[in-house]
């Protein structure tokens, strides 16, 4: 098969910038109702949020997050497409195209293509970037493809450390592509955690508990690690010596099977982790009716761990790591004080 499809749309695209992909969806579905939630209140030293420089977005969305009480989620949308092309990280249809990962894109494209009758695409511009989206869309969106009985297809890429084991843990095979064409394709908006997701996230959740067994309720310790880049706590080996000595047991997510890390959140009545994917480690893992405590850098401050965390059962608290030379250093005298709000 070849298909000049790609370039044609780009050059179209660099001519007159097309509308959207989705605008062309031959029909839209609401699969999810929206959903209206009550929060509980973080839990933080009172003045904490003076710490904060600078926040992921929009400053009065971040803070509207943390702070409400009712929060409302839209429904679960899904657009279809008539005969799409998957290539490169890319979806083309109609000389339109959305991009989800960067990278080298060929113009023509010579091959045997996999052919799909009805599918529903398993991937985000996220979660082809960061771990953590793997665990809290990718693979709830392919439980959304099963329950729907069509294929639920992600591109064909090297899987993150912790893939494997994970869906393992959850039984969910992937089926992935480098070039399919699609009689209908399914884009489906998993932006808002509303209901479903969250009954999704639970099976999920409740499959990987039936495969591990459960430690003790040892309070845990995340530690960003080595392959991580950027947002670094400069003083983690102190806050992990500090942690150690009340209690806390330590661990380096990327040293360990998932199911090792399973284990010990599982039953872990406080997790601790820095901002970032590490995050969906604890949320796949910890046990409703447990605590959370999000370490914020400074100027990047992110609430969506606190939704995430309210959905589970599980009660959300944040400090905040001042910016650092290097990155960020977490005040101890804070954190014993905030660690005891928590006990």
């Amino acid at each position: 098969m070849v298909t000049f499809l790609p370039v044609l749309s780009r050059a179209k695209a660099k001519m007159r910038p097309a509308p959207p992909l989705l605008d062309i969806a031959t029909e839209v579905r609401e699969l999810e109702p929206g959903s209206k939630f009550e929060m509980r209140p973080p839990i933080s030293l009172p003045d904490e949020l003076d710490h904060v420089t600078g926040f992921v977005g929009e400053a009065e969305f971040q803070l509207n997050r943390l702070k409400c009480e009712v929060q409302v989620e839209g429904p679960t949308l899904s657009y279809s497409l008539h005969d799409a092309l998957l290539a490169d990280f890319t979806v083309y249809c109609e000389e339109r195209y959305s991009v989800l990962r960067s990278g080298k894109k060929r113009p023509v494209i010579i091959g045997k293509a996999h052919r799909f009758d009805e599918a529903q695409l398993c991937t985000t511009s996220c979660a082809e970037s960061y771990f953590g989206h793997f665990l809290r869309e990718v693979l709830p969106l392919e439980l959304l493809a099963q329950l729907r009985g069509v294929t639920p297809l992600t591109f064909h890429r090297d899987p993150w450390l912790h893939e494997s084991d994970y869906r393992a843990l959850v039984d969910m095979d992937a089926v992935t592509t480098s070039f399919a064409r699609v009689r209908t394709l399914w884009i489906t908006d998993e932006r808002s955690l509303n209901a479903g997701w969250l009954s999704r996230f639970e099976t999920l959740r409740s499959r990987l508990k039936a495969k591990v067994r459960s430690e003790d309720d040892t309070p845990v310790f995340l530690r960003r690690g080595r392959l991580a880049t950027g947002r670094s706590l400069i003083n983690e080996d102190e806050v992990a010596e500090e942690l150690a000595s009340i209690g806390f047991r330590i661990l380096e997510p990327e040293t360990m099977r998932a199911s090792s890390l399973a284990e010990a959140l599982s039953s872990a009545r406080l997790v601790m982790c820095q901002e970032g994917s590490a995050h969906q480690h604890a949320f796949i893992a910890m046990p409703s009716g447990s605590n959370f405590l999000s370490v914020q850098p400074a100027n990047l401050f992110n609430t969506i761990a606190r939704v995430i965390a309210d959905r589970i059962g599980v009660q959300y608290a944040y400090i905040v790591a001042d910016s650092a030379e290097g990155g960020y250093k977490l005040d101890l005298a804070r954190l014993r004080k905030t660690v005891d709000l928590l006990r």
